[in-house]
C-alpha cells in the first residue's frame, strides 16, 4: 500500500514541491517495444489485476516459538491514524496477533518526528516486544528509530521503499508492500486510451518513496510501452493539494483526458478541482482504493479507476514478519494481493465497510488467515 503525509505536512521531501507541471512527450524512438506490443502488455496487465486472487502466495517457512509470545504486546505507529487505510491495516494486524495472544497498541506518529519519538519512548518504557511503523521515512525520525535499536526493540518499517543502509536483521527491516500501483495505473491509461493518452500524473513529494512510485514506476512504463502517449508529471505543492491547484493544473494541459492522483485522501480536493476546471469528460484515477473512491466509480462521479492493496492481508503480513523478527528468524518477502477496480468490474463487489475491512474484495480471506495460523502454529 502507498501512502502519504496528510494535512500538508511534507517532511523528508526530495527537493521543493513544484506547483507547475512539466510536460513530457515520449518519443517513439525511446520505446523498447512497438505501440502494438505496448498496448498488448497493458491489456494483459489490466486483465490480470482486474480479477480476484484464487490462491494466496503465502510464505513458505513456518515460525517457531510463537506460542511462547502469549501475553506480549506490540505497537503500531502509523504516520497519522486518521487515514482509513492505516486503520484497516491496524485492524487486520490486531486480529492476526490476537490468535497468538499478543495485544496491539496504536500510537499516531502525528506526521512529525516528535510524535514518532513519543510513541517509541512509550514502547521502550512499556516493555513492548516489537514495533510496526506505517509510511514513516527513516530520515524523518532517525533518532527515534536509533533509540528503538538501542533498546533492542525490533522495528518493521512498512509502506516505504527499502533503504538497505538502515536495515539490520532482527532489528530494523523494511516491508515495502506493493510499490507498483502507479505502474499498473499507467497500464490502465495505456489500455483505456488504446495507446494514445494525454494524461496528468501527480507526483507526491512527501518522501523519497512517494516520489519514486511515479518517477521510477509509472514514468518508465509509459516510456517503454506507450510512445504515443503525452504524459504531464505534476509535483504537488508542499502545502497540500487544493481544488484550486487541481483546477490550475488541469487547465494548463490542453486536451487532457486522464488525471491520476497517487493517494485517495486527495479525493475531495481533486473532484472539486476537476469541477472548477469544467473538465467533465476527464477520467480521474487513484491508488489506495477505499470505499469512498470505489463508490464514486460505481456512481459514475468522475472516478474511472482505482488500484488498491488487500489491507486485511497486509495487516496479517505485517504480523508475520514482526513475529519472525521477535523470535529472531529471517524475514520473508510478503506478497500482498492488489486489484484494479474500474467501471467494468465494480459491480462484482459489495461496497460496505465490512467488505472493505475483510479483504473479500481481493479474494477469500479465510484462506490466507488459516494459512498464516498454520505457519505460526496457532488456531
Amino acid at each position: 500500500m502507498n501512502l502519504k503525509f496528510s494535512n500538508g505536512s511534507r517532511i523528508g521531501a526530495v527537493g521543493a514541491a513544484l506547483a507547475t507541471a512539466v510536460a513530457v512527450a515520449v518519443p517513439a524512438s525511446a520505446s523498447a517495444a512497438s505501440a502494438s506490443a505496448g498496448l498488448a502488455h497493458a491489456d494483459q496487465a489490466v486483465a490480470q489485476y482486474s480479477k480476484t486472487v484464487t490462491k494466496y502466495n503465502l510464505p513458505a517457512s513456518s515460525i517457531k516459538g510463537v506460542s511462547a509470545l502469549k501475553g506480549k504486546k506490540v505497537m503500531f505507529i502509523p504516520l497519522v491514524d486518521q487515514i482509513p487505510a492505516f486503520q484497516l491495516v491496524r485492524a487486520g494486524f490486531t486480529a492476526a496477533l490476537k490468535h497468538a495472544g499478543i495485544s496491539v497498541t496504536d500510537c499516531s506518529g502525528q506526521a512529525n518526528p516528535s510524535g514518532v519519538q513519543s510513541c517509541i519512548n512509550q514502547a521502550e518504557s512499556g516493555g513492548y516486544a516489537g514495533i510496526v511503523t506505517a509510511a514513516i521515512p527513516y530520515e524523518m525520525a532517525s533518532n527515534a528509530f536509533a533509540s528503538a535499536e538501542a533498546h533492542h526493540i525490533p522495528v518493521l518499517v512498512t509502506d516505504q521503499l527499502t533503504e538497505s543502509k538502515y536495515q539490520k536483521a532482527d532489528q530494523l527491516v523494511y516491508q515495502p508492500g506493493n510499490d507498483a500501483e502507479p505502474t499498473l495505473m499507467a497500464d490502465w491509461v495505456i489500455a483505456d486510451s488504446k495507446g494514445k493518452a494525454n494524461a496528468i500524473f501527480t507526483v507526491e513529494t512527501d518522501s523519497p518513496s512517494s516520489t519514486a512510485y511515479v518517477t521510477k514506476g509509472a514514468a518508465p512504463e509509459f516510456k517503454k510501452y506507450c510512445p504515443d502517449c503525452k504524459i504531464t508529471y505534476a509535483d504537488t505543492p508542499s502545502t497540500g493539494v487544493t481544488p484550486q491547484w487541481v483546477e490550475s493544473t488541469v487547465k494548463k494541459v490542453s486536451g487532457v483526458q486522464y488525471y491520476y492522483s497517487e493517494f485517495e485522501d486527495d479525493l475531495a480536493q481533486t473532484t472539486q478541482g476537476v469541477s472548477l476546471a469544467q473538465a467533465n469528460s476527464l477520467k480521474v484515477s487513484y491508488a489506495t482504493a477505499t470505499l469512498a473512491g470505489l463508490t464514486d466509480i460505481k456512481n459514475h462521479k468522475q472516478v474511472y479507476a482505482d488500484i488498491g492493496d488487500d489491507v486485511a492481508y497486509e495487516g496479517w503480513a505485517d504480523a508475520d514478519n514482526l513475529l519472525r523478527m521477535i523470535v529472531k528468524q529471517p524475514t520473508v518477502t510478503e506478497h500482498i494481493p492488489e486489484r484494479l477496480f474500474t467501471r467494468q468490474n465494480i459491480g462484482s463487489i459489495k461496497l460496505t465497510n465490512a467488505a472493505q475491512a475483510s479483504g473479500v474484495w481481493y479474494g477469500n480471506p479465510t484462506l490466507f488467515q488459516k494459512g498464516f495460523e498454520k505457519l505460526w502454529g496457532v488456531k
